[in-house]
């Protein structure tokens, strides 16, 4: 199944294809912040080779995913424990 962007933390992940000089595709694949700004924090290319449109799309959709699983994305219980820390500290610097 083809997904053009995921949605990740505080990321979005989203892949492209252009057609590259020798005649065949490039995938792309850019992590941008989710934030207002949506600022790009990481761009890959690479190379499908001389294959079809749907092909190109497939492999940079294969690319997406494989960046967007390699991110060091903290999980729900690590956000919920850096939470819990924060509220702390602000407690006792208010006492």
């Amino acid at each position: 199944m083809r997904v053009q962007t995921i949605e990740i933390a505080d990321f979005l992940v989203s892949s492209t294809v252009i057609r590259d000089s020798e005649g065949g595709f490039q995938w792309i694949v850019l992590v941008t912040e989710r934030t207002g700004e949506r600022r790009t924090v990481l761009e890959r290319r690479g190379t499908c080779g001389h294959v079809s449109w749907g092909d190109a799309l497939d492999i940079a959709a294969d690319a997406a995913r494989g960046i967007a699983m390699g991110l060091d994305v903290p999980r729900d219980e690590d956000r919920r424990k850096q939470q819990r820390k924060k509220k702390s500290a602000a407690s006792r610097a208010n006492h």
